[in-house]
């Protein structure tokens, strides 16, 4: 009888496993530090990464790790993303570290906090090759302090059917 339950347990475990691995593939998961903490308007960090299906969905998500003593609840900086035939698109963007009532958003340890937001979700690619994602700080403080890395993530997902509708 325990043999039995044993062999059902890891038969659910491996389908839960498979279903997860299925749906969720990590395709590109990159950080950069910022020098000194201090991102200059000068610094744009780049993540390049390549696009092979384009008939897959993708995500992709900003992140950021900023010292507890970050002044601000978000974050506005500018996106420039270039695809494989040179052309580039421009957009801002705000990332909003904090809620109203001040609790940081993202997850935290000794006065560190990481922050992975969306930028777009389930996207398609027209185009196979590789892309470039540049990250520009737009505050109006220039250097903005407290600002450890940033990071771009980019995975291939699956939508689910309500998804489907939504769109």
């Amino acid at each position: 009888m325990k043999k039995n339950r044993i062999v059902i347990v890891i038969v659910v475990l491996v389908g839960m496993l498979y279903n997860v691995s299925c749906t969720v593939n990590s395709t590109y998961d990159r950080s950069v530090a910022i020098p000194k903490y201090r991102w200059d308007y000068n610094f744009v960090p780049s993540f390049p990464f390549t696009v092979e299906d384009t008939t897959a969905f993708y995500s992709i998500y900003i992140s950021t790790r900023h010292l507890e003593e970050y002044a601000y609840s978000n974050m506005w900086i500018w996106v420039h993303l270039q695809q494989p035939d040179g052309k580039v698109t421009h957009q801002r963007v705000q990332l909003q570290l904090a809620q109203a009532d001040g609790k940081w958003n993202g997850e935290g340890l000794n006065g560190i906090w990481l922050c992975s937001l969306p930028y777009k979700q389930f996207i398609t690619f027209k185009s196979k090759g590789e892309y470039l994602i540049s990250l520009e700080q737009n505050m109006r403080i220039n250097p903005l302090p407290a600002v450890m890395n940033m990071g771009v993530k980019v995975i291939r997902t699956e939508r689910s059917k309500t998804q489907k509708k939504a769109a």
